[in-house]
């Protein structure tokens, strides 16, 4: 056990008595106090350690850290080592129980801010204290862990206020930069110029999202449009599906691959006539295919969100992206700053110019707000879409790098959101997402199946 206490002085000259024997000083923290034999013993059985202000007291005295330490006078600074924040520990203040042995003490800095003097005692020094002694010295450092857990208590509260103002104020400028971005004239130049879906898309898109459109209703929806029909014919058959034989029924083709399938093959190739075919348009549609499948399987597991609807957010969330390199290609002295740009800002005008549904374009234009606000901070309304997307990338990341990925500033709080708190990502993909995606393993692009063949 390591801790630090305090003794009661303020530095001065203790008294002498009248044998001329000077007295010791009792040490009390809060109503612990020993007594003045129990003050001579553990004099007699600790090391005195003078430090000077500046001085790195666990790099100067090492054994610090499998000791018990008791603070007579001055002041130390400790605090964990990759970070500013710290607590001052004092001879006017009762501060500290910092770790236990084997626990962290080596994690923390203890830098001596003025000169002072510090008991040390070994295990093997305390265990031979009288029970009495150790009692008292526990007791006193309890109650300094109690202080300095007040005063880290203050600690976060003040961290807390100002991440709060710090919260508010990017939520607010970056509201305010994307809109003025997104209204900009040389942004509505560009997705003017952009030929709309055609409107057989998007009347297949508001059918697929209404919760009572049937299988039956798609299929006729698709079949009155010769070039949907051979469109998604031509994508069940080939090498991207593993069907054993040939699909020619356009009802069982919707049977088969499901709404959101069905509409990510129509939503693909709609896509490719509306936008550049680039090379960036390819990685960014086949990473949003994944990530409409993921999500699709997380909205059924949290019942947070409708999961056709989460299915067309993913696949158009990166849209903006070729707005965005439509913007660097017409204005090349601005391409890095234009490049700062989140892609959801300009694809979510891009959505809104195409008429999708609000719901689609506005939580499109959102995804980004987790990485610095958490999920109180967004629109009520807006708040479940944006976490479930928000929660795919990060399931699909971990998947694509081999579990190895950074955990998101406000992940705990966004799982949380969805009724996952303390989830790992293991435990998302294991138990909630994994058992979803075999359901209908067949009907997944191979890259899912790879996956799920490796989990």
């Amino acid at each position: 056990m390591i801790g630090f206490w305090k003794r009661n002085d303020t530095g001065a000259e203790d008294k002498p008595r009248a044998s001329g024997v000077r007295k010791q000083p009792p040490l009390l923290t809060g109503r612990a106090q020993l007594s003045e034999t129990a003050v001579v013993e553990l004099l007699n059985r600790a090391s005195v350690v003078r430090f000077a202000a500046g001085d790195d007291l666990l790099a100067v005295q090492s054994e610090l850290a499998s000791s018990y330490i008791l603070l007579q006078s001055g002041t130390v600074r400790v605090a964990p080592a990759a970070t500013e924040e710290a607590i001052s520990l004092e001879v006017t203040t009762a501060l500290n129980l910092i770790g236990a042995e084997g626990s962290g003490l080596p994690r923390f800095s203890v830098q001596a801010q003025s000169d002072g003097q510090l008991l040390l005692l070994s295990d093997a020094a305390f265990s031979q204290l009288q029970e009495s002694t150790q009692l008292v010295l526990l007791q006193m450092a309890q109650h300094s862990a109690a202080e300095r857990f007040l005063q880290l208590l203050d600690h976060y509260r003040r961290a807390q206020q100002r991440y709060e103002r710090l919260s508010s104020v990017l939520f607010t400028s970056a509201a305010d930069a994307a809109e003025a971005f997104a209204g900009s004239e040389p942004v509505q130049q560009i997705i003017a110029r952009i030929p709309r879906l055609p409107v057989s898309s998007v009347e297949l898109l508001n059918r697929l999202l209404d919760e009572k459109t049937t299988h039956s209703q798609i299929a006729e929806l698709v079949r009155q449009d010769p070039s949907l029909t051979a469109t998604l014919l031509k994508a069940i058959n080939s090498s991207r599906y593993n069907f054993d034989q040939k699909i020619t029924d356009l009802s069982h083709a919707v049977s088969l691959l499901g709404f959101e399938g069905v509409y990510q093959i129509i939503m693909a190739e709609s896509m490719r006539k509306s936008l550049p075919d680039t090379d960036r348009f390819r990685v960014s549609y086949h990473r949003a295919l994944l990530l409409s499948y993921l999500v699709f399987a997380l909205a059924q597991a949290s019942g947070r969100a409708r999961p056709a609807e989460m299915a067309t957010i993913a696949l158009l969330h990166d849209v903006g992206r070729i707005v965005i390199e439509l913007l660097q290609r017409q204005n090349p002295a601005f391409k890095a700053m234009i490049g700062q740009i989140h892609p959801g800002v300009v694809g979510a005008e891009l959505l809104k110019a195409w008429q999708l549904p609000e719901p689609v374009w506005s939580s499109i234009a959102l995804q980004h707000y987790p990485d610095f606000v958490q999920p109180r901070r967004l629109p009520a309304e807006m708040q479940d879409r944006v976490a479930l997307l928000h929660l795919s990338a990060w399931l699909l990341d971990w998947r694509e790098q081999g579990g190895s990925v950074d955990e998101p500033l406000f992940l705990q709080e966004y799982l949380a959101h969805v009724g996952w708190e303390g989830a790992t990502a293991e435990q998302v993909w294991e138990r909630k997402v994994k058992p979803l995606l075999r359901q209908r393993r067949s009907a997944l692009p191979k890259a899912l199946q790879q996956m799920l063949d490796d989990a």
